[in-house]
């Protein structure tokens, strides 16, 4: 049989293949060692949504009384909140209502009703006419009963995207408000401390592209380098998450920037080496290696990356992949990645299946490859010293990140690999957002799938990175 021709695949045909909403969404910590978010620095940033910009600096710990009564309802009603008045946005909170009529259905929701961009809830009070929403069992609203994320937090993925969220920045106020009947008896506010992308500070390398976040609790920590996908977008939402869980984080930029290849074809794993080494030397990094988290194509250079250098001692991919890809160019066939100089072995992309969603042409792809290309292409991930994290969603409509995923952790299995483990969520797609961010359907997935999968895997990528303390 006539094996199919190779394809010519430039970035600019991935980026017209894939949803707007996988290019402009984010992807990949609930931790335990972030400073307190109510003496953090505040600076405004420039998000929008359910949330508005805020200066609040207060020290408080929590919430209580009332806050926000409607006056009409004041006589009927006194509520009360409890909760912090201040949280990272990857932290899940709880949210304590007294004052509510005993056994009633409540309507909580997110945002100004008035606003396209909200999201409700309906939850039930006991017998007290209290509520922990954190715990409450949801009986109605745009959120989905079986979903397993906390409600407060919840309600911001769920929130109605019109297009797609805006990159958010700074410390930003959400409401939260409470109807009976059609009728608002309250209301309460949150401030979610999204990290400051302001206060990146570019890297003072000739050769390095990207932006480094320190550690926002003033003492230094273990280093990260976050690779993107074939967007070429830096991952600085998520370099700034890391830098407030105690991480000296580089949102690195590895082509389509001068100095570097303009297309995603033989770029050099030497630059991320470099890069690694220029971060252990920075003032605010401990250890002697440092990790590696990547997203899609990022993924799949964080496995082959760490597979090869001593100074990573953790790698994670996200929707990644186990082998290595022909890269996207106009007029050349060769591999993503080179090392030292020559194109590392990759697996060609053939014509058939590209229409739409291209994970038809990947999977084509990879099955017209011989037993031989394939072995070639594996990634010797169990090279990586030291733990190794994938994360895939089963309804990946950009590639079929399970299988791909499944090779590295069939070659980690075989070599008795110390420390991995392969997250799959059945109902999740090709972004998976760090929480809890807005969501959209739009590349493969379910909302109530992101969203569960969005609240479970960051607290694992923290602590699989975490192992280089």
């Amino acid at each position: 049989m006539r094996k199919p021709e190779r394809h010519r695949f430039t970035r600019r045909q991935m980026v017209a293949s894939l949803s707007l909403g996988t290019l402009g969404l984010l992807s990949g910590c609930s931790g335990n060692d972030q400073e307190n978010p109510d003496v953090e620095e505040s600076e405004n940033g420039d998000g929008e949504g359910t949330e508005t910009d805020s200066d609040d600096e207060s020290g408080k710990d929590n919430n209580s009384g009332e806050e926000g009564v409607d006056e009409e309802n004041a006589s009927k009603y006194t509520v009360g909140f409890e909760h912090p008045d201040a949280v990272f946005p990857d932290q899940p909170f709880e949210m304590i209502i007294s004052g509510l009529p005993p056994e009633k259905t409540v309507k909580i929701r997110l945002g100004d009703s008035g606003r396209p961009r909200s999201a409700a809830a309906k939850i039930q009070t006991n017998q007290g006419g209290r509520v922990n929403i954190d715990e409450a069992t949801i009986v109605g609203g745009d959120v989905p009963q079986e979903v397993n994320v906390p409600l407060p937090v919840v309600l911001h993925q769920f929130v109605d995207l019109s297009f797609r969220r805006a990159r958010e920045s700074g410390p930003q106020t959400a409401q939260y408000s409470l109807e009976i009947d059609g009728e608002d008896i309250g209301s309460t506010t949150v401030t979610r401390r999204h990290p400051n992308i302001e206060s990146a500070k570019a890297i003072d390398h000739d050769e390095i592209v990207g932006d480094v976040f320190e550690p926002t609790n003033g003492g230094p920590g273990p280093g990260v380098v976050v690779l993107h996908g074939s967007n070429a977008i830096r991952r600085q939402y998520v370099a700034g998450l890391l830098a407030q869980r105690g991480f000296t984080a580089v949102a690195l930029q590895y082509f389509d920037a001068p100095g570097l290849p303009k297309e995603l074809m033989e770029v050099p794993l030497g630059y991320v080496e470099t890069t690694t080494e220029w971060l252990l030397d920075h003032k605010s990094v401990t250890g002697d290696q440092v990790g590696l988290l990547g997203y899609s194509k990022g993924g799949e250079l964080a496995l082959l990356a760490g597979s090869q250098f001593e100074s990573v001692g953790a790698a994670v991919s996200i929707s990644g992949s186990g082998v290595t890809w022909q890269g996207f160019s106009n007029d050349v066939f060769s591999s993503s990645w080179a090392l030292n100089g020559d194109p590392t072995p990759y697996i060609s992309l053939v014509d058939e299946g590209w229409e739409g969603n291209p994970i038809q042409g990947y999977t084509n792809s990879l099955e017209a490859a011989s037993e031989e290309e394939i072995e070639a292409a594996t990634i010797p991930v169990e090279e990586i010293n030291g733990p190794v994290l994938l994360i895939s969603g089963g309804e990946d409509r950009i590639w079929n990140a399970v299988r791909l995923h499944r090779i590295a952790e069939e070659r980690l299995a075989n070599h008795d690999h110390p420390s991995f483990d392969h997250l799959v969520y059945d109902n999740a797609g090709h972004v998976i957002t760090p929480p809890y961010l807005g969501l959209s359907e739009i590349e493969g997935g379910t909302r109530a799938g992101k969203a569960e999968a969005s609240h479970d895997h960051w607290p694992q990528v923290c602590e699989t990175l975490s192992a280089l303390e």
